[in-house]
């Protein structure tokens, strides 16, 4: 079942050119990567959470709250966590929210459905931003 639906959405991150790399371990489950137009998931990841992780990190391309401006700095103290101030570890945590409800909303827009652990899935990973 997940298969199909992460085909689904596979489909709509090549109408919008966005290259999606599975093929290596990570350490995060999911990366958007603006300039490049790619979404890095991690090889390692079971069905449902590869087909979660793929919707929100295509929910950040299609909107996000959060200007260029910011996700630069955003993207930057990912791999910096100790060092982000207070200010950007809110702005990243408003953009994941942000990324989580599009992809909540892309699923409905393009026919794809959830797994039950969304939520539970959801929730794991923005703790992690916490």
């Amino acid at each position: 079942m997940h298969k199909k639906q992460i085909q689904k959405v596979l489909r709509v991150c090549r109408a919008m050119q966005i290259k999606v790399l599975s093929d290596k371990s990570i350490p995060e489950d999911g990366l958007s990567d603006y300039s490049s137009r790619t979404i890095e998931l991690d090889k390692d990841l079971p069905p449902d959470v590869h087909l979660v992780t793929l919707l929100h990190e295509l929910g950040h391309f299609v909107y996000d709250s959060c200007s260029p401006k910011l996700k630069l700095t955003v993207l930057d103290s990912i791999y910096i966590k100790e060092r982000s101030t207070l200010a950007e570890k809110l702005i990243r945590l408003k953009c994941e929210r942000a990324a989580w409800k599009n992809a909540k909303m892309l699923a409905k827009f393009i026919g794809v459905e959830l797994p039950a652990s969304f939520n539970e899935i959801k929730k794991a990973a923005l703790k992690t931003h916490e």
